[in-house]
């Protein structure tokens, strides 16, 4: 018996090592970070308005896309909650963003555009222990950014039951109820038809490298000429046929685009997050072994609309064709619906 409690002891000593060391790395990171933590803080309590309750969101398309449809939901809470104290809602995100609002009809909220170095400084003060305990005792700002939520072990990030991404916005960053309203961006004009069969490719995305990604968009572009349809790209890359053509949208043009679009194919970004909420047929492809696609599913996006999938790929190349072919063929066609 003192020879195992002894063993124990010796297994315990690397472990005790192990946490001394990631305390100690902690506490100089935070230590480290301190003067910008200081600064983004300083920043904030200056802009900071009576009444004012501030959203402030990352730079992810779909983030921004969740949290603005969550929007008239928080602001029917506020106004519960705080009667005469609170006046309104202020979002605060990336410039390229702002065109986006007027998908949200009956949103009333004002939109203060942040330059991307502003932007970081105060994401990385809600990242900090210190920063996130100062904008909580300001009870008057929620701060958006789900994946710093996974990786420096924020709580909030697991409090949705489906682990979603649009669940994380709503249940943790927002602190919203389980049957919060959600409104989805929308057209306030009819969408413009385009008289050819077109297909949009997507090949841009941080889950996957470019290399990766060219031999799948030649694939897919060569299979689609066959097909009869008229192929756009929101980006170049090399070797792509001459035939394609590219195409660099603002988000919202892209949005309205789409309603004239039959099929938008591309690896899993926000930019498949705006598509999805249209009336095109979207495949979104994840990388192989991708353990990310049932918190991004494109499907959990708009669960009403039937041709939204997803697919996750593999080492064959010719396989992975075949599969995305038939799952297009066997789409419906919802073109003539508008969302």
């Amino acid at each position: 018996m003192k020879h195992i409690i002894h063993n124990r002891r010796q297994r315990s000593v690397p472990a005790v090592l192990s946490a001394c060391v990631c305390a100690a790395k902690t506490a100089c990171r935070e230590l480290f970070q301190l003067p910008a933590v200081v600064a983004a803080a300083v920043f904030y309590a200056c802009i900071r308005r009576p009444g004012v309750y501030d959203v402030i969101v990352c730079s992810h398309i779909g983030d921004f896309l969740f949290t603005a449809g969550y929007l008239q939901a928080l602001d029917q809470k506020l106004k519960k909650e705080r009667g005469a104290a609170y006046k309104k809602l202020r979002l605060s995100a990336d410039r390229k963003f702002e065109k986006l609002l007027w998908l949200y009809p009956g949103l009333d909220c004002e939109f203060q555009a942040w330059k991307p170095r502003r932007l970081a400084a105060v994401l990385a003060l809600n990242r900090s222990r210190s920063g996130r305990a100062f904008l909580h005792r300001l009870h008057s700002v929620s701060v958006v950014e789900p994946a710093a939520g996974f990786a420096d072990g924020v709580s909030y990030a697991f409090r949705d039951p489906g682990l979603s991404l649009a669940g994380c916005i709503q249940y943790g960053a927002l602190g919203l109820a389980p049957d919060a309203g959600f409104v989805r961006p929308s057209l306030p004009r009819g969408p413009k038809r385009m008289p050819k069969k077109t297909a949009m490719l997507c090949p841009y995305a941080q889950v996957m490298e470019m290399p990766q990604t060219e031999a799948y968009m030649d694939l897919l572009a060569d299979w689609l000429f066959q097909s009869g349809y008229e192929v756009y790209a929101n980006g170049a890359w090399g070797g792509m046929s001459g035939k394609i053509r590219v195409v660099h949208w603002e988000l919202d043009r892209f949005f309205q685009n789409c309603f004239a679009m039959e099929l938008v194919i591309g690896v899993r970004s926000g930019l498949l997050d705006l598509a999805a909420c249209t009336s095109a047929s979207v495949v979104a492809l994840y990388p192989k072994g991708s353990s990310c696609s049932r918190y991004y599913d494109i499907r959990r996006i708009f669960p009403e609309k039937k041709n939204n999938y997803q697919y996750i790929l593999t080492d064959d190349k010719n396989k992975d064709l075949e599969a995305i072919v038939k799952m297009v063929m066997q789409m419906p066609q919802q073109r003539s619906q508008r969302w």
